[in-house]
């Protein structure tokens, strides 16, 4: 289920790991959580784990990289956790 608003801690995990269909699913969530957050009056705080399932993908990377860039506009504070300072760094984006 989708929050209309974040006014409170909200998980998002997957049901079952290493499933490809899910990447799909992810790079979803993170463009609604994008457009929430553009719209949100507060501060909030996204923490994203695992992140080389996105940023393995051309469009999760495109999305990330500007929700990212664009977030401090909206008080947003995004963490990036990944297994390597190489996911972030493989792609000219």
């Amino acid at each position: 289920d989708k929050p209309e608003q974040l006014d409170h801690a909200t998980c998002f995990q997957v049901p079952e790991r290493g499933q490809s269909e899910n990447i799909s699913k992810i790079i979803k969530l993170i463009e609604y959580l994008y457009k929430l957050t553009s719209q949100n009056q507060g501060k909030t705080l996204v923490v994203v784990d695992e992140a080389h399932n996105i940023t393995n993908v051309e469009e999760g990377r495109n999305i990330l990289t500007r929700w990212v860039r664009e977030a401090r506009d909206t008080s947003t504070a995004i963490t990036v956790i990944s297994q390597s300072a190489n996911d972030f760094t493989q792609h000219p984006e």
